[in-house]
C-alpha cells in the first residue's frame, strides 16, 4: 500500500512537473503582434517616446497623418504599449518593467516602433530607450533630444534648431543635419558628417573616437579639440584652431581615443 502511495505521488509530481513546462514555456515564448495607432497632424506638436526593449525609427509620413505603428509581446504584461493625447503632445510609452527578477524569454524577437510625422510637423521630438536602436531620418523639428542606454543612435538629414543625441554604450552617428548639436557617448564612437557647421557643436566620447568631416574649413568657426589618450588632428595637426568673433563654437573631446576634424574637399 505504502509503495502504492509513493508511485501516486510520483505520477502526480510529473503530471505537475509537465503542466509548469508547458505553461512557463507558453508564457515564455515571444509572440509579436502588430498595431498601429493614427493621429491628424494638426492635433500635435510634440511627440515623447519612451521604450525598453524596441528599435524606434521616426521617417516622414506620406500623408497628413502622424502614425504609430508598433510590436507587442501579447505574453508579457510588462510589453504593452500605451498612447495617450495630451493637448499638442502624443505620448507613447511601453510599460514599465517588473519590479521581480526578470524572466527570459524563449526565441526572442527584436521588436520594432515605427513613427511616421509630416515632414515640418513637430516642435519638439523626445526619444528614451533602454536597449533598442533609435534611428530619426529627414524631418523638420525645432528640438530633437534622444537619449539610448544600450545601442546606436543614427540622425541623418534633420533640420533643427536644436539636436541632442546620446547613448550610454554605443554609436552616435548624424549625418547631412543641421543645428546647435550636442552629441555623445559614453563608450562607443561620435561621427557627425555634415555639408557645414550650422550652429555651436559639442562632440563627446568617454571612451571612442570622435569625428567631425564637414566640407570645406569655415573661416568663422572656432575649433577646440582634446583628448587624454590619443591623437588630435584638427584640419591637419592642429589641435585647436580659435578664430576671432566666432560664429560658432565647436568642441571635439574625448577621454580615451581619436579626435579629428577633417574637410572633404
Amino acid at each position: 500500500m505504502r509503495h502504492l502511495r509513493i508511485w501516486i505521488s510520483i505520477i502526480c509530481i510529473s503530471c505537475g512537473v509537465v503542466g509548469i513546462f508547458f505553461t512557463l514555456s507558453n508564457y515564455l515564448e515571444t509572440t509579436n503582434v502588430k498595431h498601429e495607432y493614427k493621429v491628424e497632424h494638426d492635433r500635435i506638436d510634440t511627440i515623447f517616446i519612451k521604450d525598453h526593449v524596441a528599435s524606434i525609427e521616426v521617417t516622414p509620413s506620406n500623408d497628413a497623418h502622424i502614425t504609430v505603428s508598433w510590436e507587442e509581446n501579447e505574453n508579457r504584461s510588462d510589453n504593452h504599449v500605451t498612447i495617450d493625447e495630451q493637448g499638442n503632445q502624443l505620448i507613447i510609452k511601453r510599460q514599465k518593467r517588473s519590479f521581480f527578477i526578470p524572466i527570459p524569454t524563449l526565441r526572442v524577437q527584436k521588436q520594432h516602433m515605427k513613427i511616421h510625422v509630416p515632414e515640418h510637423q513637430l516642435k519638439a521630438l523626445d526619444i528614451q530607450n533602454s536597449v533598442g536602436s533609435v534611428s530619426v531620418q529627414d524631418i523638420h523639428v525645432d528640438d530633437l533630444k534622444i537619449q539610448t542606454d544600450v545601442q546606436k543612435v543614427a540622425v541623418s538629414g534633420v533640420q533643427a534648431q536644436n539636436i541632442q543625441a546620446s547613448s550610454s554604450v554605443g554609436a552616435v552617428e548624424v549625418n547631412d543635419s543641421a543645428g546647435d548639436m550636442s552629441i555623445s557617448s559614453n563608450v562607443g564612437s561620435v561621427s557627425v558628417d555634415i555639408s557645414e557647421v550650422t550652429g555651436n557643436m559639442d562632440l563627446l566620447s568617454d571612451v571612442g573616437s570622435v569625428k567631425l568631416t564637414v566640407d570645406e574649413q569655415p573661416g568663422n568657426v572656432s575649433f577646440h579639440g582634446s583628448s587624454n589618450v590619443g591623437s588630435v588632428r584638427i584640419f591637419g595637426d592642429h589641435s585647436s584652431i580659435r578664430v576671432p568673433n566666432a560664429t560658432y563654437e565647436v568642441y571635439v573631446k574625448t577621454d580615451v581615443g581619436k579626435v579629428e576634424v577633417r574637410a572633404r574637399n
